[in-house]
């Protein structure tokens, strides 16, 4: 029976803000009460709140997205099994991890289980359902068979979910993970190392026949493993380590001579190796056993198996200490004969009064006369018409400074032409010494390098990169607009401007670096004292003259800045991945 005094009712749920600025969500039953007559008296209002169930759905739903996320990142599935039912549910990233449509496969065990490797089905029945049995878990890896027909292997694993109602069948969840990579990798791997032992045994068994050989050859001769042990070595090779084949086999380099001789012996085995055919060089070696040096020529071989796998490298060294006198004294002899010849005159005649009385073959070579020809001619028509009343003067003044001209040849070629004369005494009297230098290619190569000069002018101040030449002292000789605008200043407060000095001590230390001969770089966030601008910079100090002491340098500046935001923005990414991964394993 409806009570007279209560009228109609409403519901309604908006959210209101407490008085400590706290919002919250409410739902609001009302209700209006009615006096005798049925007219309304007031209304109650009771308000619930539900500001608690809201978060906890909203954390629900971002809870799922984070899991679904973790999941298509790791390419990993979920499934959950009615074990009474035999009713399964599948995530999609399996049907897209095996190429099949969406809702392509039905959602029981007995169809799923015909995916399964035949060999695999009798160890995930006894796992799965012995795990469900046991109210335990189980892992273990399956292959399951993708759209294309192929088996993929996958990591399976389960556990029995709990529950207090003994009425509610058991339920089994889990994922399958992607392992197919790894058990492929590790199928390679297995016969790599069935390779390997095959090649050893083989390299055993010829190490025994070649034996006898090498230890005739007068040759020192040795072999190393790929990471530098040694295999075997000859008696020439023990004298010069002082030690038997028993103290070397298995030890390296560095256990027998200094590091720097370690590495230098090193570092030839690795360019063997990574170049695939034998290398050749000479080193100079003290023998342990007496003392003696000598010069060795090195070839040093990789080896490989039969399978064309490398497996080590084969030194030989012969002794070259007398053949190596033979070439110094030769080189010697022929570089005394270049100074010789570089200090001797290119083409040179003796004159008197402007005619020639003797001559050397040089002065025929860059003139086309004949030696005969030239004896007796009048000097003056070995120039240009255009000079030679400058040349006559010259003549008379007997001026010894050496100046340019241009010359004439037999067929009328003129050629830029250097001349350098000098008195002298010649059969009783003084005549002059005349120095002919054709300087065609020193002509060619001046305008060469005006023009070279002019082209790295050009690129230097049209460069994208900031480019600055700075001196030995560590102040900015020259620099580039590009460089201007990245420091936001002016090239007047630059010109001139000591970086080594400037605050940024890591910047300081790569530019003295650079003076000193050194090449090297810098790269991090630089504020420009000069100017009002900071961006992450990439520096690269180039020496002038590399391994000279001290030295102007080079700069290229490069402009970071965003690519430093792109870096920043990817690692926050992989942050936030990482987070998800943890919440997919926190959730499993």
């Amino acid at each position: 029976m409806a009570r007279k005094d209560v009228g109609p009712h409403s519901c309604h749920t908006n959210d209101i803000m407490t008085r400590d600025g706290t919002r919250r969500t409410v739902s609001w039953f009302n209700v209006l009460s009615l006096d005798s007559g049925g007219n309304m008296q007031d209304v109650t209002s009771l308000g619930v709140d539900l500001t608690a169930q809201k978060e906890a759905r909203e954390a629900v739903e971002i809870s799922e997205e984070r899991l679904n996320l973790a999941l298509d990142a790791a390419n990993d599935s979920v499934w959950d099994l009615d074990c009474e039912t035999r009713e399964v549910f599948v995530s999609p990233q399996l049907t897209n991890l095996l190429g099949y449509p969406p809702n392509s496969i039905e959602g029981t065990y007995e169809a799923w289980t015909q995916l399964i490797h035949p060999d695999d089905l009798d160890t995930l029945g006894k796992a799965l359902w012995g795990a469900a049995e046991s109210r335990g878990a189980f892992e273990c890896e399956i292959r399951i068979k993708a759209a294309d027909g192929n088996w993929k292997w996958v990591l399976d694993r389960g556990k029995a979910t709990e529950s207090s109602d003994e009425r509610t069948s058991v339920r089994m969840v889990g994922t399958l993970q992607d392992i197919h990579a790894r058990k492929t990798v590790e199928k390679e791997l297995r016969r790599a190392k069935m390779a390997a032992d095959l090649a050893n045994s083989a390299l055993k068994i010829n190490m025994s026949h070649l034996r006898t050989l090498m230890e005739t050859m007068p040759e020192l001769v040795w072999v190393k493993d790929a990471g530098g042990g040694y295999l075997f070595c000859n008696h020439r090779f023990e004298r010069l380590y002082g030690a038997k084949e028993a103290e070397i086999i298995g030890r390296t380099d560095f256990d027998f001579v200094d590091v720097e001789l370690a590495e230098f012996f090193r570092g030839h085995d690795r360019a063997a190796m990574e170049s695939g055919k034998p290398r050749i060089n000479e080193e100079q070696l003290v023998y342990k056993d007496d003392g003696h040096v000598e010069y060795l020529e090195t070839i040093k071989t990789p080896l490989y198996d039969s399978d064309g796998k490398l497996i080590g490298v084969l030194g030989v060294a012969r002794d070259i200490t007398e053949r190596k006198r033979i070439l110094d004294e030769l080189k010697e002899s022929e570089l005394r004969f270049k100074v010789l010849h570089n200090a001797s005159f290119g083409g040179i005649f003796i004159h008197d009064q402007g005619i020639l009385l003797d001559c050397n073959q040089g002065l025929s070579d860059i003139t086309g006369y004949s030696q005969e020809e030239l004896i007796g001619m009048d000097g003056l028509l070995l120039v240009a018409e255009s000079v030679r009343n400058e040349m006559g003067e010259r003549v008379l003044q007997r001026s010894e400074r050496p100046f340019d001209t241009v010359g004439l040849r037999k067929n009328g070629e003129e050629y830029p032409l250097r001349v350098t004369a000098k008195g002298m005494p010649y059969k009783g009297r003084m005549v002059r010494a005349v120095e002919f230098r054709d300087i065609t290619e020193k002509k060619h190569a001046e305008d060469k390098l005006k023009d070279s000069e002019r082209r790295h002018r050009v690129i230097f101040e049209n460069s994208p990169l900031g480019m600055i030449r700075i001196s030995r002292e560590g102040r900015i000789l020259d620099c580039n607009d590009r460089f201007v605008a990245m420091m936001g200043s002016t090239r007047e407060a630059l010109i001139g401007f000591k970086m080594l000095g400037v605050y940024n001590r890591k910047m300081g230390q790569a530019l003295a670096a650079a003076i000193a001969g050194q090449p090297s770089s810098y790269e991090d966030y630089y504020a420009s004292e000069t100017g009002s601008r900071e961006a992450f910079l990439h520096i690269q100090f180039n020496p002038v003259n590399p391994g000279q002491s001290s030295t102007e340098v080079i700069a290229t500046l490069e402009d970071f800045s965003e690519r430093k935001m792109d870096q920043d923005a990817l690692r926050e990414a992989k942050e936030q991945a990482e987070a998800c991964s943890r919440s997919k394993t926190e959730f499993l």
